[in-house]
Formats: C-alpha cells, structure tokens, sequence
C-alpha cells in the first residue's frame, strides 16, 4: 500500500518580510537555504605572467579534483540539510495519498518502537514538517528508533498525482470529505495508514504512535483525537496526541468563556464560563463543537437517531485519551486567525483560546487525564514549538523507561459522573 515516486519539477516560494534567522523562531513560512562562497586570495607580489600561469594551474586543479565528486552527486543521491525530501504515495481503496517519511514503510524495520505523524499547517508544506521532525530525531538519538511519517492533504490547485486524493483548504483539517473519488474523510486516511503500519508486520517492535500537528494541523489533532477509534483498535499500541497552537477547538460541551462586555480579562485574571445568553451564529457546530457532526463520527452503522448516546462516548473516550496541548505563550498573532463568530466566542488569540478550553475543560471534566504546556517565549511557529524544551519533552521524553508501563486510566464510572451535568445516564455503545 506503500510505495515511493519521484516529485518532478519541485520548485519552493522564498516568502519574503519573515525572520528565519533564529532557528528556534523560525515560522513555516520561512525557507531554509544553503548559500556560501569561496574566495581565494593570490599575493599581488607575483608578476603578471606568472599570476595567470598559477591562476591557470589551480582553476585545472580544481576542476580535475571535482570531477569525482561531480560522478557522486549523480550517482549518489544524499539528503543534505537543504535537500528536498521525495515524497511517497499510500494507497487507500485504490487512490493515491501524499506522504514524507524518513524510512520505505513497505520493508522490515526491527528497531523501530516509536511512531510520529506529523501534520502539517495551513500552507501544507508537509516536507518542511517532515525535515523538522526527521532532524529533531537525531538531535534527541532516537532517529534509530523512530519513524517520521508527514501525510500531505492537497487541494486541488495543488501539484498532483493522477487521481489523487484532494480536499478543500477548510473540510481536510476537521475531518471531512474529500472532493474527488468516494468521499473519504481526512480522519480515515490517517486511521489507514496506522492500521497499514501496525498491521504490516514490517514494525515488530513498535509501541508508541504520536500524532502531533501545528496550527491548522493543531486543529486536525485535536479533532482526530476525539473522533478515532485506534486505540480500541490496537490495544497494544500506546497513542498520543499533541495539538499545538490550533486556531480553535471543538468543545465537549456548550459553555463558553463569558467576557464582561465582550472584552475578554487581564492576562492571570480568571474568566467564568458558561451558555452565551445570545449567541449570534451557530456557535456550537461542528468544528467548534459537538452539534452536526460529520459522518466520520458516525463509525460504520449510523448513530444519528442517538446523538447523545454518541456524544457521551466520544466524550468518555476522549477525556481517557493521552492528550497534551502545546501552546506558545507569545502566540498573539490574528494574521490568518480564524475570526469567525464561533471561533471569537472561544477567545481573542491562539493562545488564550488554548488557554480557555483546558480551564473549561478541568472544570467540567475534572477526571480527564490531558495536560497543557505552555511554551515561553514562542509564537506561531513550529519549528520553535517542537524543538522548545517543552516540546521535546511532550514528543520524546519518558516514552519508554518502563517499556511495559502504561498510562493508567480514570474507572469510566468517574468520567460519567463528571458527563451527568449534560447526559442523562445513557446505554454504552
């Protein structure tokens, strides 16, 4: 189901007027490339003739001394830290899907315990996430043991494969449809792909899988999150989830932060929550919350006559789920934020949207077992989120000190009583 090609006719857009020269800041829009020089200097003392007959001599040697290196660059193609990764196609009910990753998903890997997927933005420049990841892996010696895995929704407008998957900019990242084809959600192409993975045979050893993405790809996690079933699926798999600066959230129930007058309170000043007295819009479909869900959440038989009965279990499974919120505390920017009225119902920024949702979150569902981290000194970008310390921690620390730990989880009976404030008891699923 796995198998490589070759990007033809690749060509990147340096995006002028952002700082990439801190690589701790560097945003997803910046373009890392090499540039160098070499400059020889020749004493002047040397006569004109005998000038020209050394400047001869070294330009001939030069020349004979490259040609062995020009036969390597031909025959031996190396992924430099400015090379462009080739991407990878994964089939899914017979059509085409983008993908980067570090090693063939279709031969044996006996070392390999950790997977991490990694989901990218709005710009879907999936290569440069996979470069981050794929470096961030061997700055932490665990590039041995780990493969990267960077999946590319594309729209249509976008360079293509024949009959590849697309989607539109807005369905890929909430899990819905895609536009050519079946309509195949975003979420089961991933769902597929794990599957594909763990199933293969090809990784014995593997016990973790990370689902990590940034920004519009925050969003997708969060969502995904919510809505797969992997974990049911593949008991023997440890999955985790970190969705890191997402524009917004899908919330699990109809509160909201309550700012006095609109105006939202001082940084450290608590913010009450609750039912907006009257909302302007349809503040709590889907994406934003858990009104007219897609059909992704249905799962195979439909469920939509018990939409309680379904949101309680997407809630219960939820709340048991190892998730982890990156935010960076310097994420105030509202270019390309999503200023929609569900979305300013939830905060002004990314980061107090963030911070919002998981204050409403431990207050509702006090059993639940995700963290927050916020990131200092950090903005949008992820390139500085992933390589902070916190980062690095959330992604690689602890993962396997105790190979057969597991994370412990809450009785469901403690979830439900945190669930009564807006189910009745209900039959599970």
């Amino acid at each position: 189901m796995f198998n490589k090609y070759n990007k033809l006719n690749t060509c990147h857009l340096i995006k002028t007027g952002v700082d990439c020269s801190d690589p701790h800041r560097v945003n997803e829009k910046c373009f890392k490339s090499g540039k160098g020089s070499t400059a020889v200097i020749l004493p002047m003392i040397l006569s004109p003739i005998s000038f020209l007959v050394l400047s001869l001599r070294l330009t001939v040697s030069a020349l004979l001394l490259a040609l062995p290196l020009l036969s390597l660059a031909v025959t031996l193609p190396q992924r430099g830290p400015t090379s462009t990764p080739s991407p990878s196609l994964f089939r899914y009910q017979n059509f085409p899907f983008s993908y980067f990753s570090n090693l063939p998903l279709d031969r044996p890997h006996s070392s390999i315990k950790q997977a991490i997927v990694v989901i990218h933005g709005s710009d879907r420049n999936a290569d440069t996430y996979f470069e981050v990841m794929d470096d961030l892996t061997r700055q932490e010696q665990v590039d041995q043991t780990t493969v990267v895995i960077a999946p590319h929704f594309k729209l249509a407008t976008d360079p293509l494969v024949a009959n590849e998957y697309t989607w539109t900019d807005e369905s890929w990242l909430r899990g819905g449809p895609s536009e050519n084809h079946a309509p195949i959600s975003s979420f089961e192409i991933i769902d597929s792909m794990i599957h594909s993975l763990v199933k293969s045979g090809f990784f014995p050893a593997l016990q973790k899988i990370v689902i990590v993405g940034h920004s519009a790809g925050g969003q997708f996690t969060q969502r995904y999150a919510l809505g797969t079933l992997l974990d049911q699926q593949l008991p023997q798999i440890r999955f985790r989830f970190i969705p890191t600066n997402p524009g917004s959230f899908v919330y699990l129930s109809p509160n909201r932060p309550i700012f006095k007058n609109g105006v939202p309170p001082s940084e450290g000043q608590p913010v009450p929550f609750g039912v907006p007295a009257h909302p302007l819009c349809a503040y709590n479909d889907y994406k934003y919350g858990l009104d007219h869900l897609v059909p992704y959440f249905f799962g195979p038989s439909s469920l939509r006559a018990n939409l309680n009965v379904l949101r309680h279990e997407l809630i219960l499974r939820y709340l048991q789920r190892d998730v982890t919120y990156l935010s960076g505390d310097q994420d105030h920017d509202t270019v390309e934020l999503d200023d929609s009225c569900p979305a300013l119902l939830q905060g002004p920024t990314r980061h107090t949207r963030a911070e919002y949702f998981f204050a409403d979150l431990s207050a509702e569902f006090k059993n639940h077992l995700h963290q927050f981290v916020s990131v200092p000194g950090i903005g949008h970008t992820e390139a500085g989120m992933f390589r902070s310390p916190e980062g690095r921690a959330v992604l690689f620390k602890d993962f396997f000190s105790n190979e057969n730990d597991r994370t412990p989880t809450p009785k469901a009976q403690e979830i439900d009583d945190d669930l009564s404030q807006w189910f009745d008891p209900v039959p599970r699923l």
